[in-house]
């Protein structure tokens, strides 16, 4: 249990010198153990502690008079959280911070429905590998390691760590289903899960669809809202609807308010809506079934595959075909 003098907070750009001083401080602490200059005065960039922050994957332990003391550093790897910085001032050690931080990153990673944690340690070193298995992490064997893992290591052993003493371990926190697929928008602060696809799969030309993505068209995938989860993020969703041309509804766009991207939205009283389909992370099965409002195409962008290609009349009337059927 944290001590009440501390407590664990989000980041902010004025704690980032501060952090680096105690990873610094931190860091010096390996030589106890000899392995002295492997880790000196090697510390997180500002910028790089400005673009976690900015993900909301930063959380800081400060003081009574909010001194930050210790710090949890992560990042998205391969889909999944990977704690790649944990450290706290040797003045202020030993006083259950570390393991506060901990458990900080799972219940966040818990409460987005992340199935693990995964990080990087020395094998030896008391407060690296055994603290964490204290913690419920266990050893991820090599055979076992994702590419994106293989890669941090190897990452790691070019900066200088040993590789015969380093160990990859891991935090399960349980299974999603296998048929589900996440998605989320750019910086990661919203996060939705569908459990399958129903189509259509529309890839949509029209001008406001062409300027709401800046691309030549959006790939509209059709989920049906009961099959849709959002898993985070919800107070990020922003809204903008265009002025109606013809007759309702609306052209209604739905963004992340801190990094823009487009997001899924399911209109009030909806039973099925389309989701931007860039935003998967997984394969919906589903492929493009046709190109759609093709009158608007951009005179820049030519149609070079097979799908079909309906203009908005021919697409009023194929709709207007299917409910009738």
């Amino acid at each position: 249990m944290l001590p009440s003098a501390y407590r664990i907070r989000k980041a902010r750009p004025s704690d980032f010198p501060l952090l680096q001083e105690v990873e610094r401080v931190a860091g010096r602490l390996f030589a106890e153990v000899g392995l002295g200059g492997i880790t000196d005065d090697d510390t997180t960039s500002i910028q790089d502690f400005t673009e976690c922050e900015h993900e909301g994957l930063l959380w800081v332990a400060v003081t009574a008079n909010d001194l930050p003391v210790g710090f949890a550093y992560v990042e998205i790897v391969a889909g999944q959280p990977h704690l790649d910085e944990l450290d706290v001032h040797p003045d202020h050690g030993r006083r259950g911070i570390g393991a506060a931080l901990v458990e900080t990153v799972i219940d966040w990673a818990r409460a987005n429905a992340y199935t693990g944690v995964t990080l990087t340690t020395f094998r030896d070193v008391p407060w690296n590998m055994p603290f964490y298995a204290r913690l419920g992490f266990g050893v991820v064997a090599p055979s076992n390691l994702t590419p994106a893992l293989r890669q941090i290591v190897d990452d790691e052993t070019r900066r200088g760590l040993p590789p015969d003493q380093r160990v990859v371990m891991r935090r399960d926190l349980g299974t999603r289903s296998e048929t589900s697929i996440r998605g989320s928008c750019l910086c990661g602060g919203v996060r939705f899960e569908i459990r399958r696809a129903v189509g259509p799969f529309e890839l949509c030309h029209c001008n406001r669809c062409r300027r709401a993505s800046g691309s030549a068209f959006v790939a509209g995938l059709g989920v049906r809202v009961e099959d849709f989860r959002l898993l985070c993020g919800a107070d990020l969703i922003k809204t903008y609807e265009a002025p109606i041309l013809e007759r309702p509804p609306a052209y209604r766009v739905s963004f992340c308010s801190r990094c823009g991207s487009p997001v899924p939205d399911p209109p009030t009283g909806a039973t099925w809506f389309e989701i931007p389909a860039g935003l998967l992370d997984g394969d919906p099965v589903l492929r493009p079934d046709k190109h759609i409002f093709v009158e608007c195409k951009s005179a820049w962008f030519e149609i070079a595959d097979n799908l079909s290609q309906l203009t908005k009349q021919q697409l009023v009337e194929a709709r207007r075909a299917r409910k009738s059927s």
